[in-house]
Protein backbone atom coordinates (compact mmCIF):
# COMPACT_ATOMS: atom_id res chain seq x y z
CA UNK A 1 0.00 0.00 0.00
CA UNK A 2 0.99 3.61 -0.30
CA UNK A 3 0.85 4.26 3.45
CA UNK A 4 -1.61 7.06 2.86
CA UNK A 5 -1.95 7.88 6.55
CA UNK A 6 1.82 8.32 6.82
CA UNK A 7 1.75 10.60 3.77
CA UNK A 8 -1.06 12.65 5.33
CA UNK A 9 0.84 12.98 8.61
CA UNK A 10 4.04 14.04 6.84
CA UNK A 11 2.11 16.65 4.88
CA UNK A 12 0.53 17.97 8.11
CA UNK A 13 3.99 18.13 9.67
CA UNK A 14 5.27 20.25 6.80
CA UNK A 15 7.55 17.70 5.13
CA UNK A 16 9.38 18.90 2.04
CA UNK A 17 7.33 17.15 -0.63
CA UNK A 18 9.71 17.68 -3.51
CA UNK A 19 12.94 16.31 -2.09
CA UNK A 20 14.60 13.89 -4.47
CA UNK A 21 16.93 10.99 -3.72
CA UNK A 22 20.12 10.08 -5.58
CA UNK A 23 18.00 8.74 -8.47
CA UNK A 24 16.01 11.98 -8.46
CA UNK A 25 12.89 10.14 -7.27
CA UNK A 26 10.45 12.26 -5.30
CA UNK A 27 7.66 10.90 -3.13
CA UNK A 28 5.20 11.60 -5.94
CA UNK A 29 7.30 9.84 -8.58
CA UNK A 30 7.69 6.76 -6.37
CA UNK A 31 4.01 6.64 -5.43
CA UNK A 32 2.98 6.97 -9.08
CA UNK A 33 5.48 4.34 -10.20
CA UNK A 34 4.11 1.86 -7.68
CA UNK A 35 0.43 2.56 -8.28
CA UNK A 36 -0.29 4.06 -4.86
CA UNK A 37 -3.23 6.13 -6.07
CA UNK A 38 -4.35 7.48 -2.71
CA UNK A 39 -0.82 8.57 -1.82
CA UNK A 40 -0.55 10.27 -5.22
CA UNK A 41 -3.83 12.12 -4.57
CA UNK A 42 -2.66 13.31 -1.17
CA UNK A 43 0.69 14.49 -2.52
CA UNK A 44 -0.93 16.34 -5.43
CA UNK A 45 -3.51 17.96 -3.10
CA UNK A 46 -0.66 19.07 -0.87
CA UNK A 47 1.11 20.76 -3.77
CA UNK A 48 3.82 18.28 -4.76
CA UNK A 49 5.50 19.37 -7.98
CA UNK A 50 4.09 17.55 -10.99
CA UNK A 51 6.94 18.49 -13.30
CA UNK A 52 9.94 17.06 -11.42
CA UNK A 53 12.08 14.70 -13.46
CA UNK A 54 13.86 11.62 -12.22
CA UNK A 55 17.37 10.66 -13.35
CA UNK A 56 15.91 9.07 -16.49
CA UNK A 57 13.97 12.21 -17.39
CA UNK A 58 10.56 10.86 -16.36
CA UNK A 59 7.82 12.69 -14.50
CA UNK A 60 5.38 11.01 -12.11
CA UNK A 61 2.81 10.80 -14.93
CA UNK A 62 5.30 9.08 -17.24
CA UNK A 63 6.21 6.61 -14.47
CA UNK A 64 2.53 5.85 -13.78
CA UNK A 65 1.82 5.38 -17.47
CA UNK A 66 4.84 3.13 -18.00
CA UNK A 67 3.74 1.00 -15.05
CA UNK A 68 0.19 0.89 -16.52
CA UNK A 69 -1.41 2.78 -13.61
CA UNK A 70 -2.47 5.87 -15.53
Amino acid sequence: NGRTEVVKELVRAGAALDLQDKYQYSALILAADRGHTEAVRELVRAGAALDLLDAQGCTALVRATAAAYA
